[in-house]
């Protein structure tokens, strides 16, 4: 039961400030492909007050593991640590014809805890696909 709900709630979250107006990135899809597996989905894209973009990233058995983020959106990104320090490092992999960046993204082995962030995880968490 523990193992359950800690697994329900393990989203890693990745904080960071982009160059340009956040708002260029309401709206849209972020698909997210884990190294060693075909997993795709669609992120949660959320702002804060203060214009700093928040990815919360489905929980995976993987961890810790290097995700492969696809933003439909150029932006050049600023990183912040952020206070539970999540963010380890983060380096461009490429810049697609159409427009896409593709980031590679390491994650510290320890995921999200949730606080603040419960009640977006939990509407996350209900646009996931459910195993049957």
């Amino acid at each position: 039961m523990e193992r359950e709900y800690d697994r329900h709630y393990a989203w890693w979250k990745v904080e960071f400030t982009p160059e340009r107006d956040s708002s260029t990135w309401l709206g849209k899809t972020v698909d997210v492909s884990m190294k060693g597996a075909s997993f795709h989905c669609a992120t949660h894209v959320a702002t804060s007050s203060r214009g700093k973009i928040h990815l919360f990233l489905p929980p995976t058995d993987l961890h810790p593991s290097p995700y492969e983020l696809k933003a439909e959106v150029r932006v050049v990104y600023s990183i912040l640590q952020g206070e539970a320090g999540f963010l380890t490092g983060v380096d461009f992999v490429d810049i697609h014809e159409d427009g896409a960046t593709v980031l590679k993204i390491t994650l510290a082995s320890c995921p999200l805890v949730p606080g603040e962030d419960r009640e977006i995880i939990e509407k996350a968490n209900h646009a996931l696909p459910q195993k049957k």
